[in-house]
């Protein structure tokens, strides 16, 4: 079996799944999906093209989705939720992800995430900025608890590029 590697979209390119195919014959195993360009996400007034790497994944019991579980490797003080994992929606950030990171200043959420479980963000004192994609869908997240708003301690809601002011 000869694995053939992903490669991630861009906010403007299409990315790959991973796939594979036999050694022998040449016959594809798993087949590579296409995934959709992530459009552009923007950090201070610039785009910020692309997920945060290592952060840790764990894909739902039902395999339709991949909630964020952890930091896992991943040493930046921005983290960008992404949208797709493996060709899968990025539907919730788990219990205590980010659980007492004093590194992280900003998080931009990926536009799939529903759910944000509890503990989250407790203890994240760092913490300055939030970008989420739209009103809607940072009105559509289920927060379980208080430590799992990341605004919880102070930090400043982005929409894009423009800090929310007033809600009316």
């Amino acid at each position: 079996v000869v694995f053939v590697e992903a490669r991630a979209a861009t906010c403007t390119s299409t990315g790959l799944s991973e796939g594979s195919y036999c050694s022998a014959c040449g016959e594809v195993l798993v087949e590579q999906e296409i995934l959709s360009a992530l459009g552009h996400t923007f950090v201070d007034g610039e785009c910020f093209c692309g997920a945060t790497d290592g952060l840790a994944m764990k894909l739902s019991n039902d395999g339709s989705y991949y909630t964020v579980s952890g930091i896992g490797n991943c040493t930046d003080t921005v983290i960008v939720i992404p949208d797709t994992y493996k060709g899968k929606p990025v539907k919730a950030i788990g219990q205590s992800a980010f659980h007492s990171n004093k590194k992280i200043t900003e998080v931009v959420i990926g536009a799939n995430i529903t759910e944000i479980h509890d503990r989250a963000f407790y203890q994240c004192t760092s913490l300055k900025r939030v970008t989420a994609p739209s009103i809607e869908a940072w009105l559509n997240i289920r927060f379980w608890d208080s430590h799992s708003n990341p605004l919880n301690k102070g930090a400043e809601l982005y929409i894009g590029d423009e800090r929310l002011v007033d809600v009316e």
